[in-house]
Order: structure tokens, then C-alpha cells, then sequence
């Protein structure tokens, strides 16, 4: 009966040392700035977080397939990944993006604004970029300019 004494927390510390960590991917282009400023709550900031490194590591790496994955899903049905691999094939400027500030837009928090600053050795600038919570995923929203032009008025 003793030995099952024993077994028994070592069982328990060893279940609760397995829940799932934060991963350990290391980043190289795509970081998350130590002050970040959150204004609201943003749902599932975690994997906002981790959904923004990954485009942006993906994006500067070249690894256009994965950034493609991680744009809104309605590219997917406008644009091919062949003309996303065209349109970005230039932009390989190995920038470091860094998210700075994050508000959500809305009162659901499913629209995020985030202050990212990009930096490369050609320019150092912040912008604003807009990700969208979809069927429990974050996207990144690319330009409205990819969307075909509304129609124009019958006269």
C-alpha cells in the first residue's frame, strides 16, 4: 500500500507539469513589444499574439504559403496564392515587425487595431493594421483594394 502512496503525487505532479506551455518557437522578424499597450479586451489575445509573429515571421522570411493562410479567408476566394506569391515576391525586405499598441474596434472584441512599428534598413515606420476573429481564428485584413471594384452606377 505504501509504494501506491508514493505513486500517487508523483502521478499528480507529473500530469499537471504536462498541460500545454507557451510555445517556444523562436522569432526573429516578428516580436511583441514588453510595453504593450492593450486599451480593451481583445478576444483570445493569445492567439492574436501568436497568429500576428507568425504572419510576419512568415511574411519577412518569404514564406508566403503560411502568410497567405493567415489573411482573411476571403482572399482565398478572390485571389489565388499564385497571385499573392507574385504581388509579394519583391518584398523581401527582411523587415522586424513589432506590435506596440492593441485596441479592439468593436464591443464583440472580434476586430482588432494593432500599432505595429516595421523596421527594416530602408525605413522605420508605425502603422495601424486591422485583424478579424472568424470561426474562433485571427486573420490578418489585407487591402480592400484587392476586392474587385463596387460596380458603377447604370446611366
Amino acid at each position: 500500500m505504501k509504494p501506491l502512496l508514493v505513486l500517487v503525487p508523483l502521478f499528480i505532479l507529473w500530469f499537471t507539469g504536462c498541460e500545454k506551455k507557451e510555445s517556444t518557437k523562436q522569432y526573429q522578424y516578428a516580436f511583441i513589444d514588453n510595453n504593450l499597450t492593450i486599451e480593451n479586451d481583445i478576444k483570445d489575445l493569445k492567439l492574436l499574439k501568436r497568429n500576428f509573429r507568425d504572419y510576419w515571421e512568415a511574411s519577412s522570411r518569404g514564406d508566403l504559403n503560411t502568410s497567405y493562410m493567415l489573411e482573411l479567408p476571403y482572399l482565398n476566394f478572390i485571389k489565388p496564392l499564385e497571385w499573392y506569391r507574385d504581388f509579394k515576391q519583391d518584398d523581401k525586405r527582411h523587415y522586424k515587425a513589432t506590435m506596440l499598441q492593441l485596441k479592439s474596434e468593436t464591443d464583440d472584441n472580434e476586430i482588432a487595431l494593432i500599432r505595429t512599428n516595421y523596421k527594416s534598413n530602408v525605413m522605420d515606420i508605425n502603422l495601424t493594421e486591422k485583424w478579424i476573429y472568424v470561426n474562433g481564428q485571427w486573420y490578418h485584413y489585407y487591402s480592400q483594394s484587392l476586392l474587385p471594384p463596387p460596380p458603377k452606377p447604370i446611366k
